[in-house]
């Protein structure tokens, strides 16, 4: 999982100073100065969920520097000062200036420039100077002018003050998603695919810089596509290819074709699993004259048989229908699938299940796995051919559906996306 870093920066690291706050609760100096140590503010941030980094005021800069020489990234940078006097808030002012006047070239390993992340100062706005408690009348010793740059006041409020900044900042981040960023859809023929947002040239950005890539924001959380499910969708997309190039694929490998497919889905089962199972077996002789291309475990439940699943598997390449009916290929499948039945309900059979499998299949799923379906009318008349046949006990899926659980997950995480830039 990922966690946002937040640099403290702060006066109260140096050592005299220090001992003298030791004498003072976090209470007393919110009553007195309207401020709190910076170790107080990161017990707040890191209670929230972030990872904190603290530094003193005078190291800030070059340890940013140091940061993204080393690819270390982060979120928020929060000043803090435990004299908040005229003079002090100046100085924190003019530090957020050099922060927003760093090289265009110093960026974190996203992508972001550095000169771009939010700035939290955590001062109360009385002792910032943007109130005079006695006339009321605003001051102008630190103005909040500078972009992303925030003054908050210290508190049990905070962390969540904090947040609302990074979101805001993200807001804004987001609507350049078009230009730097994942593409997530379907193409003409309804497959899923993802590629890179950066087709067209790339424009000047106040948040990225030209060698900002979808990658690098992945990694530092801009991006809300875990890695996990991208992964999985390299997958996806190399079965696609593989599909799509069966007779060429294999011929590379000097392999035949269905043993060429087999043995990616045995190297990568989760596209088998679907959601649903957690375990497989390849190829098991269970009988005579039975050998199923996989025998599958479900996730939940495994006592009960009726949620393991028999597949055989046929190429993705065949014709499904002809003249309404199933063609050649599926029938033989079909009726494969039919035997297997029959077999595993053998004594001898079931001997081999529970020595194999520990377990023995009573009522288990069995699927015909063959073909794909681009077009939702042929979709619809292919559901109805099995309907009605003889073999609607035996389900059929198509290559393509392999990909359901994924889509989803992606459709989820898209929701989250917009959730977040709602009502920009």
């Amino acid at each position: 999982m990922f966690m946002e870093t937040i640099l403290v920066a702060s006066d109260d690291l140096d050592p005299h100073l220090q001992t003298i706050l030791n004498e003072v609760s976090p209470d007393q100096l919110i009553e007195t100065i309207g401020n709190v140590t910076s170790q107080t503010i990161g017990s707040t941030l890191w209670r929230a969920g972030y990872q904190v980094e603290y530094r003193h005021l005078d190291t800030l800069l070059a340890r940013i520097e140091e940061r993204c020489r080393v690819g270390s990234d982060f979120s928020t940078i929060v000043l803090s000062t435990i004299r908040p006097y005229k003079g002090m808030n100046c100085r924190l002012k003019e530090l957020a200036e050099k922060i927003r006047r760093l090289d265009d070239e110093l960026c974190l390993p996203s992508g972001v420039r550095v000169k771009a992340v939010p700035i939290v100062v955590a001062l109360s706005l009385e002792m910032a100077g943007l109130m005079n408690r006695a006339s009321g009348e605003r001051q102008s010793e630190f103005e909040v002018s500078l972009p992303w740059c925030a003054v908050r006041k210290p508190g049990r409020d905070f962390a969540r003050e904090v947040t609302a900044v990074i979101n805001d900042w993200r807001k804004e981040l987001y609507r350049e998603l078009d230009y730097v960023g994942f593409a997530l859809g379907f193409n003409e023929q309804g497959e899923i695919e993802i590629s890179h947002a950066l087709q067209r040239k790339r424009r000047e950005s106040l948040f990225f810089n030209e060698t900002a890539m979808p990658s690098g924001l992945q990694m530092g959380g801009l991006l809300l596509v875990p890695e996990q499910v991208s992964e999985q969708m390299q997958t996806f997309l190399e079965l696609r290819d593989i599909c799509a190039n069966l007779e060429a694929t294999a011929a590379r490998q000097r392999t035949k074709p269905e043993l060429y497919l087999h043995q990616f889905l045995d190297r990568h089962p989760q596209l088998l699993y679907r959601g649903f199972f957690a375990a497989h077996w390849s190829e098991q002789r269970l009988g005579l004259q039975t050998q199923p291309d996989f025998v599958l475990k479900p996730a939940a439940d495994a006592a009960d048989t009726r949620h393991w699943e028999v597949l055989e598997m046929k190429r993705p390449d065949v014709v499904l229908l002809r003249r309404r009916q199933f063609a050649e290929a599926v029938v033989k499948g079909l009726k494969q699938l039919r035997r297997y039945q029959q077999v595993l309900q053998s004594s001898g059979s079931q001997q081999r299940q529970q020595a194999l499998l520990a377990t023995v299949l009573h009522q288990p799923r069995y699927s015909l796995l063959i073909g794909r379906s681009f077009d939702p009318a042929f979709a619809a008349e292919f559901r109805e051919v099995h309907a009605r046949s003889d073999f609607n006990d035996i389900s059929i899926i198509q290559y393509d559906d392999l990909a359901t659980p994924l889509w989803g997950r992606v459709q989820a995480l898209k929701e989250r996306l917009l959730g977040q830039i709602e009502g920009l």
